[in-house]
């Protein structure tokens, strides 16, 4: 997959305005849901592919284990900072932060 491919992912978030009818600037926050079709690309391509574009926070979330996995971008590369958690503050970027329950994407 190459920097110039169109993806879309299940959720995202930006900070700044969005002046088109497209996103042409890189998100903080990508979500993708993974399903038994798309788990490997979700978890392989385009996981690399939001890491080239130094997307701050990937979110992987597996319905089928109750299971979320919170990847952080930092010295070029995803870590892994959470998984399984209740709640998460994302400090997105300079006056934008967000707090999301994560237990309610069950409910």
């Amino acid at each position: 997959m190459s920097n110039d491919t169109i993806v879309k992912p299940d959720l995202l978030i930006v900070c700044d305005k969005i002046n088109k009818k497209y996103l042409d600037f890189t998100p903080v926050l990508v979500l993708e849901i993974l399903s038994a079709a798309t788990a490997s690309k979700d978890m392989g391509e385009k996981m690399e592919l939001y890491a080239s574009q130094k997307v701050k926070y990937y979110l992987i979330v597996d319905p089928q284990f109750k299971k979320i996995e919170i990847h952080q971008y930092t010295n070029q590369q995803y870590v892994l900072v959470s998984e399984n958690t209740d709640n998460f503050t994302f400090v997105l970027e300079n006056n934008c932060t967000s707090e999301i329950s994560l237990l309610d994407i069950w409910e």
